[in-house]
């Protein structure tokens, strides 16, 4: 799978680097990256709800996907903003 960064062009990506992103590019690389890591379970029982200040808050349906997004926090915020091309999550906070 290519990244979102690599599907779009340089002189726009120029541009976005000044910008953020938006709130709905940000979910779904979210989604994204939690259906790779947890699959189609994964992706039902997490749900990005809000993102205020660099800050992604999630919800989660059980206290089991709690936990295991708790251990994998790190390393999803890493590969989102790494698919994103920037640093647009710097804490991902659990609702």
């Amino acid at each position: 799978m290519k990244l979102i960064s690599s599907l779009i062009n340089k002189n726009f990506l120029e541009k976005k680097k000044s910008q953020a992103w938006d709130e709905k590019s940000i979910f779904f690389a979210f989604e994204r990256i939690i259906k790779e890591e947890f699959g189609n379970q994964g992706a039902k029982n997490l749900t990005a709800t809000f993102l205020k200040n660099k800050r992604l808050f999630v919800e989660h349906k059980s206290s089991v996907w709690a936990s295991e997004l708790n251990l994998n926090k790190e390393e999803i915020k890493n590969r989102i903003n790494k698919e994103l091309g920037s640093e647009e999550i710097w804490e991902i906070k659990i609702k």
